[in-house]
């Protein structure tokens, strides 16, 4: 696949070409924005890794799915209630999502 670099300067170009090339596969790739539009400024319950749950307003979300949850509560065990505000979601931690009122305009 690849001649074995003899240099440190090879070695170098080597792994400059390796990521030029990484980088041009994630331009030309299409990623989409999620389609959270309509889900603005209403209440969601999200379940996220590690068995943990938050409900509160989305404000915000950007491409990789993390949210801005705004009056947010977080429910622990015996489906007690702590509120924690605003918070933001990192988005490869969210397992589902779904909202808690009519999406209707």
């Amino acid at each position: 696949m690849f001649d074995v670099p003899n240099t440190a300067k090879q070695l170098l170009l080597l792994f400059q070409n390796l990521i030029l090339r990484a980088a041009k596969s994630i331009v030309m790739s299409k990623a989409s924005q999620p389609e959270l539009k309509k889900f603005m400024d209403k209440k969601l319950f999200v379940h996220l890794q590690g068995g943990r749950k938050v409900s509160g307003v989305l404000r915000g979300y950007d491409l990789f799915l993390n949210l801005v949850l705004d009056d947010s509560m977080e429910e622990t065990v015996a489906a007690q209630k702590h509120p924690i505000g605003t918070v933001v979601i990192r988005g490869n931690s969210v397992t589902s999502m779904e909202t808690l009122e009519s999406t209707r305009s």
